[in-house]
Parts: structure tokens; C-alpha cells; sequence
């Protein structure tokens, strides 16, 4: 049996609420879907051992294969191709998923998918400091939240986060944290703080705090932080 990776990855996009997301690929088989959590974005790299659903076909299952049903997400094959379909997209699906399936002629495929779920609320502020101080951005939250990021520029969004909050379930979805010698997370029911210490001239410039809400919302707040001498 061999093994094909498609050399391309979709961009998948929806919006928050009762929406629909399929993915479709052109060839039958007896496909699965996993996700990966906090895997680049290109790649899908940190494949779990558990699929979110399974469909085996009455061969497969002669084989032992385990079929696995999921609320949210099914899959539909035919002659013409197969499709896998979530509904109410949340801004938790995020994230890189991997279609694996085997063809007609016996081959293991897999074709990847990067799903962006728009819907982000944003507000800004503006802050100012002397050089030395510390500095902090608060984001008052009703409730905990379950990711926290903070990026340095509003407009061209860096891939890598200066630093990263995960939660415990967040971390079990594949959340990596980051930690930042200067800056730092505090979060409770009351809101989030991002401090950074010995305030510099550098430091200068928008700063976008990124955050899941208790309601599964992705929400940002920009920063304009200006640093006098």
C-alpha cells in the first residue's frame, strides 16, 4: 500500500454561527478526518493518534476497520468523489486537517485542509509610557478565557506570536505556549493583562492581544503603544 500526500492545501473559510464546511476530493474510499491542533499551517505536522470520524466500507470492516460517528461531522462517498461536512462552525475549528482515505487501487491518500473561521469582534486603545516603566494591556473579559496571543503589528500580522496563553483544553487540542523573558499573561473572570517590563524606544508600535472567549468568540484588541523618553 502506498502513501500520497497532496502537494497543495486548501484554504477552507466559513463564518461563526450555523454554517456549513465541506471538503470534497475527487476519489472513493474509506477516508477519515483528523485535526491538527497548532500544526503549521502549511503542513498539518502533529497528526493525532484518534480520528474525529471514521467511515469503513463493509471490506474495510471485514478487515477490522472501526467505524466512528461524530454529531458535527460526517462523510458522505460516491462514484464521483468523497466529501467530509461539519455544520456550525466555531472559531475553535480552526485549525489544519487531514483527509485520509484509500482509493479504488488499494493506495493510502491524504489531501490537507487549513480552515479559517472569520467572525473576530476588534477594539483599540492607545497607551503611553515612559522608558523604564512597565507596561500593561488590559482586556476586561466577562469570564475566563482559553487562548491568549499578543503580536507586534496591526496590520501585517506576524506568524509567530511574541507570546502565547493556552488553558488546559486548549493545550489538549495542541495549544503550544510561549513564554517571552519580558512579557507576560495574566488572566482571571475579570479580564486578561499582557505586561511588558523596562519599557524601550523599540517597543514602540501596535500590539494586537488575540483571545478566545468563555463563548468560543475570537476577539482581538489593538494597542497603540507610544514610549517617551
Amino acid at each position: 500500500m502506498r502513501t500520497q500526500r497532496a502537494d497543495h492545501c486548501p484554504r477552507p473559510s466559513a463564518r461563526t454561527g450555523p454554517t456549513t464546511k465541506e471538503w470534497s476530493e475527487a476519489e472513493s474510499g474509506s477516508p477519515s478526518l483528523y485535526a491538527s491542533w497548532g500544526a503549521n499551517r502549511q503542513t498539518c505536522e502533529n497528526e493525532p493518534e484518534d480520528p474525529i470520524i471514521r467511515y469503513c466500507s463493509p471490506e474495510e470492516k471485514n478487515r477490522g476497520c472501526s467505524a466512528k460517528e461524530s454529531e458535527r461531522f460526517s462523510i458522505k462517498i460516491d462514484t464521483q468523489g468523497l466529501s467530509v461536512t461539519f455544520v456550525d462552525a466555531r472559531v475553535s475549528d480552526e485549525g489544519c486537517y487531514v483527509v485520509s482515505y484509500i482509493d479504488v487501487d488499494d493506495n493510502a491518500k491524504e489531501k490537507l485542509f487549513n480552515v479559517t473561521v472569520h467572525g473576530v469582534v476588534r477594539d483599540s486603545e492607545r497607551v503611553e509610557v515612559k522608558s523604564g516603566e512597565h507596561v500593561t494591556l488590559f482586556v476586561k473579559t466577562p469570564g475566563n478565557v482559553s487562548k491568549v496571543k499578543l503580536q507586534k503589528s496591526c496590520e501585517n500580522e506576524p506568524e509567530d506570536p511574541i507570546i502565547r496563553y493556552c488553558s488546559p483544553e486548549e493545550k489538549n487540542r495542541g495549544c503550544s505556549a510561549k513564554e517571552s523573558e519580558r512579557f507576560s499573561i495574566k488572566t482571571d473572570t475579570q479580564g486578561l493583562s499582557v505586561t511588558f517590563v523596562d519599557a524601550r524606544v523599540s517597543d514602540e508600535g501596535c500590539y494586537v492581544v488575540s483571545y478566545i472567549d468563555v463563548d468560543d468568540n475570537a476577539k482581538e484588541k489593538l494597542f497603540n503603544v507610544t514610549v517617551h523618553g
